[in-house]
């Protein structure tokens, strides 16, 4: 029995070897250096910051083009395909306590949105969802190449925003220039109000919170990482609960299983991570 343990294991780093190779190969020879500059960042964030633009426009044109349920239900979905391309690709161990973790993270989405029937946004449309769905593709590779290629999250990001300004900044503003939605140029409609609104978005709702979120997956697992962002559902609910506002039995469950969730994602990464030990 252990000798067909160890050979299982021994399978599994070989595999392991293989997948890195067949990542590394085609990158620049700075991503792959053991003393890595911030040359090696700055590629990085070049290779990332198409999967992230596409990720980010994605998800607001299918946004604007179903329902916000349907859009929620399936960008949760993102945790499933992110924990499979994190098993196949970077060959993160897989257990029963992370797929129940992964399924009820995605449950409790579901249980929430069942407490909130109000009609919100446009009615669900399959381009839409679709459009959704391919955002969710999205973040499931970038997360992935982050674990992959990232190791310093300050100068990824700040290349990144870099590149999204002078790369990215151009084309939208074509794009909203020529668009029959404005009559003017778009610009004229930015008040001191939106810009600050904007530059206080930027910072704490995409800089501090993407840094952070960084180095979680870099700490951890992608899936890990994933997981954690479904800890908005529970937070929400005691900011609620600060504010006076009025919360259901929906609110509350979804929240109860979605801490369950992250913490069965927990409890089987730190396995997988302390079996090696068993070898000795």
């Amino acid at each position: 029995v252990r000798s067909d343990v160890a050979s299982r294991r021994a399978g599994r780093r070989r595999r392991a070897d293989n997948r890195v190779e067949l990542l590394e190969t085609p990158l620049p020879p700075d991503l792959a250096a053991p003393d890595r500059t911030w040359r090696a960042e700055a590629w990085a964030a070049l290779l990332i910051m198409p999967v992230f633009f596409a990720g980010q426009w994605s998800y607001g044109v299918g946004l604007a083009m179903t329902s916000v349920t349907s859009s929620t239900v399936i960008c949760t979905t993102s945790s499933v395909t992110t924990f499979l391309g994190s098993r196949y690709f970077l060959s993160e161990p897989s257990s029963a306590k992370k797929w129940l973790g992964v399924l009820l993270c995605i449950t409790g989405a579901v249980l929430l949105l069942q407490g909130d029937r109000a009609p919100s946004g446009p009615a669900p449309s399959w381009v839409g969802d679709l459009i959704c769905w391919l955002s969710a593709l999205f973040y499931s590779a970038y997360v992935l190449l982050v674990r992959a290629l990232v190791r310093d999250p300050l100068q990824f990001f700040s290349f990144l925003g870099a590149y999204v300004l002078l790369l990215g900044g151009p084309a939208v503003a074509l794009l909203l220039h020529f668009s029959p939605a404005y009559a003017g140029p778009f610009w004229a409609s930015f008040s001191p109000e939106v810009l600050w609104l904007l530059l206080l978005t930027g910072l704490l709702d995409n800089a501090l919170s993407q840094f952070f979120w960084a180095q979680g997956v870099l700490l951890t697992s992608p899936t890990v990482a994933t997981a954690g962002l479904g800890l908005t559902i529970p937070l929400s609910v005691a900011s609620d609960l600060l504010l006076g506002h009025s919360v259901g039995p929906w609110q509350y469950a979804a929240s109860a299983v979605v801490g369950v969730g992250f913490l069965l994602v927990n409890l089987g990464h730190h396995a997988a991570k302390e079996e090696p030990a068993d070898d000795n």
